[in-house]
């Protein structure tokens, strides 16, 4: 059958295999050619089925995906009324749709369908029959954007024996998919199988001259990839010209397939330090893409990047800085754009692609030779604000749908957040157009309607930048929130008390290369440190931490070895062992150079995940005598970094310039209101836990060991069906019977009435939603906390932060059980504190997610003026003691502030407490987030 009968559907961005860290963000990866049923299979189907998946086809073709998944799934319907279940223009439907799918995101509802196309044309045909290698090859395509690496395999080596058996070992069709196949087997670190296969598409390719040009050019440039994975440098040099040379040709040399090629090349002679050469290709690619696509589009940023690391890599760091200013700064504006309405898609510009690019400024920063004092305080202040834009962003994107309620709303902020809205979506629109005309064969383009595209795409970016700056001095609040923007050293400065210090920490790693960066800022002084510590190196030590402080590290077999390897496991007490050494490697990787400038002061931290996943209180400052202390009286003797420095937290530098700037309100008038213990009806895997049902002493030591259980929200990935929260799914979370006894003991123990305590069936979104949570002066939420990565919703965006309550019999728009970072800025708070006693609130993932999840960032939007965040499951023991005694600490003497009264809360139980209550588990599980300084109460 001929080729034209088929389409592609995907081009996918897959694991970038360089070696080089420099190079690994810089090419795009390998790109498989996935086929859907052919269009002859539609002939089968009814005219009006038919008719409406050519048309889904031809719209998806086309990148309209949103009307492409509306004619699909009309098509899905009319077919399943009219034809029976296994009827082909069911399972046809069934595909089509599955793929379009794929390419939204939509991988749950995609899988679904996909299967039900296999099963069904399984029992027509019998298995291995060509009608199923379009539902195969996008399981393949779904399956790789997943990483499940070995099931992509599979299922292309399946689709690819298929089609060389239908249409023969050297047909195209069988071509296409080998092309998939092999990236797949590039994927999973098996080069030389790669290899092999790609040099086989390329030789069945070329026999099908001009008309196969793109497929060559395709193959060729994923083998020059593998080629130079795998050190034959010179092969992939060749390999990258005949990937040119086949796409100048196809597309004419003005088209991004062959600029592409251009910039593979040179980034790879620049590795080679072939400087000039480099120079060469890469300043060709850069002046392409300002021509073409302009300053805001993600494609021109990362050719300023790529010639920004070619100036470091020839040791001009002032020429690289130029480069990396305007890198940043485009990244950043198209970021803008992607973020506006209600399903903000900003997480589509990665944090790796915009971080690789602050990390080229900040190494260029330290390189550049100052001219005198008044440069080198500019130079540490343009790092600085850099530094604050690349780890903030998971927060910020969940946040932004939060946007939503904004702009349904009235007044002036809805005005505006509504404009920006519609610009913005003319925007996207035009930019999508824009881009697919620009990779068109030359024969086909319109150069002058090109040009007037992209002059109305600056004239609609400047109406946003309009807007965006009216928001941003008309309601700071909402801006800080959705969009935080960086604040300068001496505005820092100017917000701290005498004995205030900021700490900034940015660090990296991965693909965009290592290094960490740190600022301390007090009244007086600035100073910055750099290292070449990776941010994996750091997470590893993060990762041996918590071995000793939260149990639900150690719940499962593997997680028990590990941490058994790291820590040597529990201690004669059953308590989990603390490395005190790995501890104090952290605080010097972090802080040495700074330690003298630590002494009496009150520290305010913005870090990254995963280094906020553990409270900074728990740093050693001092080499241990027992690198892993054994027994109650070795760990009093540890030097805490949290035993001198009262600590807080904030999810962003300019969280404080909010903080700092709201005015004194009245406190409120009632003490506490609490929520937990939700109806959760748990699994077989569920912890088994009793709710202790006497209340501690708060000022007494425990007389027994604590009873800790690990309070995990099993199941997280599966509250999305079909992208909306599944009630059935958040109610067989773990019940958590302990959180009602902690409830009301807190109450109690501060004199709140225990009406002010909502369990069980009152404990719901309704309720939260329905209190005047303005009258509370602390609301303590003790149940679940989901953060971000937890997430992850089947449309592929990014989930917001929620709390879990009791999930209703029915979900509503208003109530599916799970308080969302969007229900919370609805909220309207007066607190001194919000206390989130719950799993995961603090805790970020080891990798991915934002340990601060979006929920302090919330609460504080909402009014909360500071939060006390657990980062592993809290004894009810510990979380009654340590909250009590903040709060009592805080009304013996309002002006010493909330971090310096939650440590000396921690110091009176480490100190004074019971047999078990010198482990930092016990003491040290939260985090003060938010407003802890003296006098800004």
């Amino acid at each position: 059958m001929p080729r034209n009968y088929y389409v592609s559907v995907l081009v996918l961005a897959l694991l970038a295999l360089f070696s080089s860290p420099q190079s690994q963000a810089n090419v795009p990866g390998l790109s498989p050619h996935v086929m859907v049923r052919p269009l002859l299979v539609l002939a089968a189907t009814s005219q009006s089925v038919g008719a409406q998946l050519k048309q889904a086809l031809d719209l998806q073709l086309s990148g309209n995906l949103a009307d492409a998944e509306q004619a699909a799934r009309k098509a899905l319907a009319d077919a399943q009324t009219l034809q029976k279940k296994r009827d082909i223009s069911v399972s046809t439907a069934q595909s089509i749709l599955g793929s379009i799918l794929v390419n939204r995101g939509q991988f749950e509802e995609a899988e679904t369908l996909l299967r039900q196309s296999l099963a069904s044309d399984e029992a027509v045909h019998g298995a291995g029959h060509s009608s199923t290698v379009s539902a195969l090859g996008s399981l393949g395509t779904m399956y790789l954007r997943q990483g499940r690496l070995e099931e992509a395999h599979g299922a292309f080596e399946a689709a690819t024996k298929i089609t060389e058996k239908t249409y023969g070992r050297n047909s195209m069709e069988a071509a296409e998919m080998l092309n998939s196949l092999a990236s797949a087997s590039a994927s999973l670190g098996r080069p030389q199988e790669a290899e092999a296969a790609f040099r086989r598409v390329l030789e069945i390719s070329k026999r099908g001259g001009t008309r196969n040009l793109d497929l060559v050019a395709g193959a060729a440039n994923n083998l020059a990839i593998v080629l130079q994975q795998m050190g034959k440098n010179d092969e992939a040099f060749a390999a990258y010209k005949q990937a040119y040379d086949a796409n100048a040709s196809f597309y004419g040399p003005d088209n991004p397939a062959p600029i592409l090629n251009l910039m593979n090349a040179g980034v790879l002679y620049r590795d080679t330090g072939n400087f000039p050469l480099a120079e060469q290709l890469l300043s060709i690619v850069l002046a392409y893409r300002e021509r073409t696509l302009g300053p805001d589009s993600p494609e021109t940023a990362q050719a300023e990047n790529n010639m920004g690391w070619l100036e470091l890599a020839k040791g001009l760091p002032q020429d690289a800085l130029t480069y990396f200013r305007k890198s940043v700064s485009g990244y950043q504006r198209f970021r803008a754009r992607q973020m506006r309405g209600i399903r903000g898609q900003g997480a589509s510009i990665a944090e790796r692609e915009v971080g690789r690019s602050i990390l080229g400024l900040l190494k260029a920063v330290t390189k550049t030779p100052s001219q005198g004092s008044d440069q080198a305080t500019a130079l540490l202040d343009e790092g600085f604000q850099a530094a604050q834009r690349v780890h903030s962003n998971a927060a910020a994107v969940a946040l932004a749908r939060a946007g939503a309620r904004f702009v349904s709303g009235e007044g002036e902020l809805g005005n505006l957040l509504r404009q920006g809205q519609d610009f913005a979506g003319q925007w996207q629109g035009i930019d999508a157009a824009l881009t697919k005309a620009l990779a068109s064969p030359s024969r086909q383009r319109n150069l002058g309607a090109e040009q007037a595209a992209a002059d109305e795409l600056k004239a609609i970016g400047l109406k946003l930048d309009a807007i965006d700056a009216d928001i941003a001095k008309r309601f700071p609040a909402y801006a800080s929130l959705t969009d935080p923007q960086p604040v300068s050293i001496p505005e820092v400065q100017g917000l701290l008390d005498p004995d205030e210090a900021v700490v900034l920490i940015s660090s990296f790693g991965g693909s965009n290369g290592d290094g960490t960066f740190v600022w301390l800022i007090t009244r007086q002084e600035a100073h910055a440190t750099a290292s070449d510590a990776s941010l994996e190196s750091l997470g590893d030590l993060v990762w041996t931490l918590r071995c000793g402080l939260d149990v639900g590290a150690s719940s499962t077999a593997a997680g028990a070895a590990d941490c058994t390897a790291r820590t040597g496991g529990n201690d004669a007490s059953g308590l989990p062992r603390f490395n005190a050494k790995k501890s104090y490697e952290l605080f010097h990787a972090l802080f040495g150079g700074l330690e003298s400038l630590l002494s009496g002061k009150s520290l305010i931290i913005v870090a990254p995940d995963p280094l906020a996943s553990i409270p900074f209180q728990v740093l050693v400052t001092k080499p241990p005598s027992q690198d892993v202390p054994e027994g109650m009286a070795a760990l009093r003797d540890v030097a805490w970094l949290g035993r001198d420095n009262p600590i807080s937290v904030l999810p962003s530098v300019t969280a404080l310039r909010i903080l700092r700037g709201q005015a004194q309100r009245e406190q409120a008038p009632e003490p506490y209101v609490g929520f937990g213990d939700p109806v959760l009806t748990g699994s077989f895997a569920c912890p088994q836990a009793e709710a202790q049902l006497e209340c501690p002493n708060p000022v007494a030591p425990a007389s027994q060991r604590p009873s800790l259980v690990d309070r995990s929200a099993s199941g997280v990935g599966k509250l999305f069906k079909n992208g909306t929260v599944d009630v059935e799914a958040v109610r067989s979370l773990c019940p958590l019977p302990d959180t009602a006894t902690e409830l009301r003991c807190v109450a109690s123990s501060i004199g709140a009435a225990p009406s002010s305590v909502y369990l069980a069936d009152r404990a719901t979104i309704t309720a939260v939603k329905q209190i005047d949570l303005e009258r509370y002066r602390i609301v303590h939420f003790a149940t679940h906390g989901l953060v971000a990565g937890d997430l992850e919703s089947s449309d592929g965006t990014l989930g917001e932060p929620a709390l879990v309550l009791t999930p209703p019999a029915i979900a509503t728009p208003g109530d599916d059980g799970l308080l969302k970072a969007s229900d919370i800025v609805g909220l309207k708070l007066n607190a001194d504190w919000v206390i989130l006693s719950a799993c995961n609130t603090a805790a970020g993932q080891q990798s991915g997610g934002e340990a601060l999840s979006g929920l302090a960032s919330a609460f504080l939007y909402a009014g909360a003026r500071a939060l006390l965040a657990s980062h592993w499951p809290v004894s009810s023991d510990a979380a009654v003691r340590l909250t009590t005694g903040a709060v009592t600490e805080l009304s013996k003497d309002p002006g010493i502030g909330r971090a310096e009264a939650m440590r000396r809360s921690m110091v009176n139980i480490l100190d004074h407490g019971g047999e078990f209550d010198a482990h930092p588990l016990i003491w040290a599980p939260f985090s003060v987030i938010g407003e802890g300084g003296k006098g800004h109460m």
